[in-house]
């Protein structure tokens, strides 16, 4: 595996963990049950692996 693609995979995990607890730290507030935290967590960690895909379509975007 190329040292490019390692770099940008670590880059990638890295935003994932830093998103991850942002959206966990921000989410604990809306936790009235244990139900709905659970619910709302896992919309954070699903978010958190989605959202530093969006990076190069907004940079992208930003082009134009």
């Amino acid at each position: 595996m190329p040292r490019w693609l390692i770099f940008i995979i670590g880059m990638y995990v890295g935003g994932g963990l830093v998103t991850l607890g942002f959206q966990t730290y921000v989410r604990l507030d809306q936790c009235s049950s244990t139900e709905e935290c659970a619910i709302s967590i896992t919309k954070g960690a699903v978010w958190s692996i989605i959202w530093p895909a969006s990076w190069p379509v907004y940079a992208a975007g930003l082009r134009k």
